[in-house]
C-alpha cells in the first residue's frame, strides 16, 4: 500500500501485468504478494527462491528468445502503443502541477 493514486501510465502498466481481480484486490486492500502467489496468477513467469536462482532462471529464459533486439523493441512498441501513448499524453497533466511544489 503506497497511499497514492497511480498515474494513468502506471495504471496502464499494472493493468497489463495483473489479472483484473488481483489488481482490484491489491489496489483496494493494499495486500502484498509473494513470488509464488504472483506466479500462480500468471503475473510473473517464475518465482525464484533467491537472487542466484533468479539470475540462473533469467539467463535460461533469455536464451529461449531467437529474434534480434531491434525486432523485440519494435514488437514491444507495437504491443504496448496504448500504454506509451498514455504515458506521453496523460501523465503530464498530473506531473506538471507537482513541479510547482518542488
Amino acid at each position: 500500500d503506497i497511499s497514492i493514486p497511480f498515474l494513468p501510465g502506471m495504471l496502464a502498466i499494472v493493468k497489463k501485468a495483473f489479472p483484473y481481480y488481483k489488481l482490484e484486490e491489491a489496489a483496494f486492500s493494499g495486500k502484498r504478494y509473494g513470488g509464488a502467489e504472483l506466479e500462480a496468477h500468471h503475473v510473473v513467469v517464475k518465482a525464484c527462491a533467491d537472487s542466484e536462482a533468479l539470475l540462473a532462471e533469467s539467463i535460461a529464459f533469455g536464451k529461449t528468445f531467437n529474434k534480434k533486439r531491434t525486432i523485440y523493441g519494435e514488437m514491444k512498441k507495437r504491443f504496448h502503443k496504448e500504454i506509451i501513448r498514455t504515458i506521453d499524453t496523460e501523465d503530464a497533466t498530473f506531473i506538471e502541477p507537482l513541479a510547482l511544489m518542488m
